[in-house]
């Protein structure tokens, strides 16, 4: 009689499914971190084991927030291409702006 062999995936089981219970529930996050830990199981045996347990996650995915008007904030970055003494320079840049609440 052959003895069944725990999966790649077995030692680390316990860990999936804490995370699962965090919240977390990208495949590639949890696989990162069961990585750190040692395994050496890939997305796909990872993926088949927490598949069937998506049926437990909530089905909140977002939380609205609204905040009263003027006191929202957003903030964007990006690279801005100037010239500084004649020759062509590449900076960062960032802006901010108050953002007015949708609902008054």
């Amino acid at each position: 009689m052959l003895k069944k062999r725990g999966g790649k995936l077995e030692p680390y089981k316990a860990t999936v499914d804490r995370l699962l219970s965090e919240g977390v529930w990208k495949a590639v996050v949890i696989l990162g971190e069961i990585q750190a830990e040692g395994s050496t199981g890939g997305f796909t045996i990872l993926y088949e084991y927490t598949q069937p347990k998506c049926a437990l996650r909530s089905g909140k995915a977002t939380m609205r927030l609204e905040t009263k008007p003027d006191r929202q904030l957003q903030s964007d970055w990006g690279e801005v291409l100037t010239e500084i003494s004649g020759q062509p320079e590449k900076r960062c840049a960032e802006t901010f702006q108050i953002r007015k609440s949708a609902f008054y």
